[in-house]
């Protein structure tokens, strides 16, 4: 037997981005961005627009830099008692494999943001954790 685990809708293009909002609709209401800095910096603003032009209650969360099972807890931590029904993640592997973690450990749906085309963790449905020096741990 074969399993083939992908997204149900995969965007891509120039102004993809223009469209987060939209799509994101489509699904919820209320969502929590794990987001790299680097692309809060340079695209935070953009995305906040766009989700709350399309009434999608966008909440950010800087993500810390390793998928780690540490990093997980502080992200269960900021998402509080208010728990969204979809977790979107920005930025490379790491940070997308963050937040489908942390998507699993809420029991929310996940959307992914990719922003470097060297990673396959936007399509996959597995995720990968690192302890803090890069170590796996584990494929999940």
């Amino acid at each position: 037997m074969k399993v083939f685990g992908a997204p149900r809708r995969y965007i891509q293009g120039a102004g993809a981005l223009d469209h987060l909002g939209t799509e994101l609709a489509r699904i919820t209401q209320d969502a929590v961005l794990v987001i790299d800095p680097f692309i809060e910096a340079a695209h935070g603003a953009r995305i906040a627009q766009v989700c709350a032009a399309a009434g999608v209650d966008l909440r950010r969360i800087p993500f810390g830099g390793e998928s780690s099972p540490g990093e997980v807890d502080r992200l269960v931590a900021e998402c509080g008692s208010r728990v969204p029904s979809l977790v979107a993640a920005a930025g490379g592997g790491k940070c997308i494999d963050a937040g489908k973690a942390l998507a699993g450990r809420l029991g929310a749906k996940v959307a992914t943001i990719p922003t470097i085309a060297s990673t396959d963790a936007p399509t996959s449905h597995n995720y990968v954790l690192y302890d803090e020096h890069h170590r796996l741990l584990a494929v999940e």
